[in-house]
């Protein structure tokens, strides 16, 4: 008569692009330091993780996430969660690299949120996302920025979408 309820992540992505026609650096010299894709959650629950479809050039440093708020359609500065992807996990093939988060923040369905990936800018190492020229992911945009963390910084909007998944918390299962 007993009866037992486990509630764990979703093995399937909540929100995903996977199409890779093209590509944007990430810590090159083109001041592409801090680049950016948004999403909406299809429901309400806690985001338990990222991946991000990545390649690297030389031997970058790893890569940093932030997962921020929305603020009028461009990447706000408010910090829901941070992780890091490490270089060791990025080869020089495109490939689907998780980050480990340091917390599992609620996000609320259909609410605009912002992946953020940071890296250093360097000539010789540097990071490649994968993206779809055709901006084929309707729940989101991406862009760019040489410092995301200033008073007002500037975001340069990118033709497309760039490579991600995203995986929910809190799963019936």
């Amino acid at each position: 008569g007993d009866a037992t309820v486990a509630v764990g992540t979703d093995t399937a992505a909540d929100q995903q692009m996977i199409i890779q026609n093209a590509s944007f650096n990430v810590g090159d010299t083109s001041a592409h330091a801090d680049v950016s894709q948004s999403f909406k959650p299809s429901v309400s629950a806690p985001l338990a993780g990222i991946s991000l479809n990545l390649k690297k050039t030389g031997s970058p440093s790893d890569l940093i996430l932030k997962v921020v708020n929305d603020n009028n359609g461009k990447p706000g500065t408010t910090v829901l969660g941070s992780g890091v992807i490490p270089s060791s996990l990025i080869t020089t093939s495109y490939g689907f690299a998780e980050a480990t988060l340091d917390s599992t923040p609620s996000l609320t369905e259909n609410q605009t949120y912002w992946i953020i990936a940071i890296a250093p800018v360097n000539a010789s190492n540097y990071f490649i996302w994968a993206r779809d020229s055709n901006g084929s992911y309707s729940r989101g945009s991406a862009k760019y920025s040489s410092n995301w963390n200033v008073q007002n910084p500037t975001w340069t909007s990118i033709t497309g979408d760039l490579g991600f998944k995203t995986y929910r918390n809190g799963v019936l299962t």
